[in-house]
């Protein structure tokens, strides 16, 4: 198991993101419970340049009853944090899932603040919340006003709540009937000093009096593009509404008045930097909902992680159609494993690169790669939108969103459902195992750093590598062989300015002599296409055994071009040279001898 599983489970299934809070030190991270904004967990990495790996581990919020109950080896004392209620996990390929994620759902009930509600014929009671404090400037006004005080609209506001709905239902049909009742209210509230705040993720039905007058004030400026601070109860109420449809015409134009508020906001939030995040969170998830473009929204980074992992998951999936360079930057991304660091890319990271690429391709067709490091699609049910109280205004279709390769938004009767791949430890430890096999493999032929220990994970993937090894191996010795090119084209040129210079060369009488001593035979060859008579009837000699000495001296021909000239007229019929040169003799290759005499004639 990864600590990302951990992060993973935690933001699926409870919406609670990864907050990495210090920019000094990026190897640690947080998840907070957002109901208390408690600590339930201290993420920490840290890479291993010995082993080559990065050791993973977590202090947990889990009690303190945990290492009496619990006797694993990877569950000890914590190492950062302090307290009896802290214990550290130790993530390898023997750390059990179940056992993690039962011990997270234990920190998560030790952080949260809200205690369990009970509901008696649809009415929420003995609910009770932890206070926040919130802090208004403002004229003094005193806070034993009578309710007499409150506008008339709030008061008949509030006689709305209707407690017969049925109980899984009371918060959110109330919170769209109130606020489609409130959309238009304006108001003008200066509270004095602070007030205390009893819900994170409010309905109107939860805010006293005076909290609704300073949230409606708030909200009246918002609208009117004047911004300042106020609680973050506030923000995740004015989200609610928006995506709810009140106080917007459309899904779209409700994440646009986000995306402004957002924009707008951000001098304000700058304390709370997770309060941005759960929003852009929720806006990635409306968009999803709505088949809305991502545009302008900047994503959180466990969400932003998790699309881009799942890019990189799309090109190893159809490595063919990608570069190498795209290939092993997906592999790269997906085992955080510093590839382009490591001794053999730094020697030859062009070679290393092909070699990695093939190495997949290879092991995709041969050995079902993709589904043995990355298991197959799955489909779970998607609770989205958990931060804000939220009424399906605008209504949705069936309909399935496909985001990426790898990943699809569905809704289907009502639910909502994700299918993606989520690699169990069983398929990321044999995808390390290709990267550590292949690595060890290409150490040893390209003679690039320490050599690697052999791991049973990495069983899989070696034949197949040492099968490509070998080939490039190969493909190696015959490029440092000799070529000799011959380039035919220049043949007929070379015969003719040897013809030239013999010519030259001759005296008077020597030519005459030339043509009293040439007496004609009788050739029974036939004629080739590109040669003439001479040359056919040097061939001709040569496949008979016979001495062609005096046939060159007579016509002044050299061996070595009258050997050119006959493989270059027979290659496109017979395919190779059939003469070759044997001590300044032209020979016949025997293989060819049958094909020469057909062509003769003979």
């Amino acid at each position: 198991m990864e600590l990302n599983d951990l992060a993973k489970y935690a933001n699926e299934k409870y919406q609670i993101i990864e907050e990495f809070k210090w920019e000094k030190f990026p190897n640690f991270s947080v998840l907070c419970n957002p109901s208390s904004l408690k600590w339930i967990a201290l993420f920490m990495r840290q890479w291993d340049t010995d082993s080559g790996e990065e050791i993973e581990c977590c202090d947990i919020r889990s009690g303190r009853d945990t290492l009496l109950n619990y006797h694993e080896s990877y569950i000890n004392p914590p190492i950062r944090m302090h307290g009896h209620d802290w214990v550290n996990i130790r993530f390898h390929e023997n750390t059990n899932p179940k056992i993690v994620f039962e011990l997270f759902e234990k920190a998560r009930a030790l952080t949260d603040d809200l205690k369990q509600e009970k509901i008696y014929h649809g009415r929420v009671v003995n609910k009770t919340y932890a206070d926040t404090p919130l802090s208004f400037k403002g004229d003094v006004v005193s806070r034993n006003k009578s309710i007499v005080d409150t506008p008339q609209r709030i008061k008949d506001m509030k006689k709305l709540f209707h407690y017969e709905i049925t109980a899984n239902r009371t918060r959110t049909l109330n919170f769209y009937r109130q606020g489609k009742f409130m959309e238009e209210f304006e108001d003008d509230y200066k509270a004095e000093g602070e007030i205390k705040y009893s819900s994170t993720y409010p309905t109107y039905h939860d805010f006293s009096f005076e909290q609704l007058r300073c949230y409606f004030t708030w909200r009246t400026s918002i609208r009117k593009h004047v911004y300042y601070a106020a609680p973050e109860n506030f923000v995740y109420m004015y989200m609610s509404e928006l995506f709810s449809g009140i106080g917007s015409t459309s899904a779209l134009d409700a994440v646009e008045k986000l995306k402004e508020f957002i924009e707008m906001y951000q001098p304000y939030a700058s304390g709370t930097p997770y309060l941005l995040d759960s929003i852009h969170q929720c806006m990635f998830e409306y968009c999803m909902m709505h088949q809305l473009p991502l545009d302008g929204i900047n994503l959180p980074i466990d969400t932003k992680k998790a699309l881009e992992e799942d890019d990189m998951i799309g090109i190893l999936k159809d490595a063919q159609k990608y570069s190498d360079t795209k290939v092993c930057m997906a592999i790269d991304a997906l085992t955080q494993n510093k590839l382009f660091e490591s001794p053999v890319f730094k020697k030859d990271q062009k070679k290393a690169e092909y070699l990695y690429a093939k190495a997949w391709n290879v092991l995709l067709q041969k050995e079902n790669a993709f589904e043995k490091c990355f298991g197959k699609l799955e489909k779970t049910v998607w609770n989205p939108l958990r931060y804000v109280v939220y009424y399906d205004q605008f209504v949705i279709e069936d309909t399935t969103y496909q985001i990426n390769e790898t990943r699809s938004y569905q809704l289907s009767n009502g639910t909502w459902y994700i299918e993606k791949y989520y690699p169990s430890a069983g398929n990321k430890r044999l995808f390390r195992g290709f990267v550590h096999g292949t690595e060890m493999l290409l150490r040893k032929y390209m003679n690039a750093g320490r050599d690697l220990k052999n791991k049973p994970e990495d069983a899989w993937v070696i034949d197949a590598i040492s099968d490509i090894i070998q080939t490039q191996k190969e493909e190696d010795m015959q490029a440092l062989s000799p070529k000799v090119e011959i380039d035919l084209s220049n043949l007929e040129k070379i015969r003719i300015d040897a013809s030239i210079t013999r010519d030259n060369l001759l005296t008077d009488e020597e030519r005459l002599q030339d043509i009293d001593e040439v007496e004609p035979e009788t050739n029974t060859a036939h004629q080739i296409d590109g040669l003439d008579e001479i040359h056919t009837q040097i061939l001709m000699h040569v496949v008979e055994n016979k001495d062609i000495t005096q046939l060159l001296r007579d016509h002044h021909l050299m061996a070595s071009i009258v050997m050119d000239t006959i493989n270059e007229a027979l290659f496109d019929t017979i395919g190779d040279n059939v003469l070759e040169m044997d001590d300044d003799q032209l020979r016949l290759v025997e293989d060819y001898r049958e094909e020469v005499l057909e062509e003769l004639g003979g």
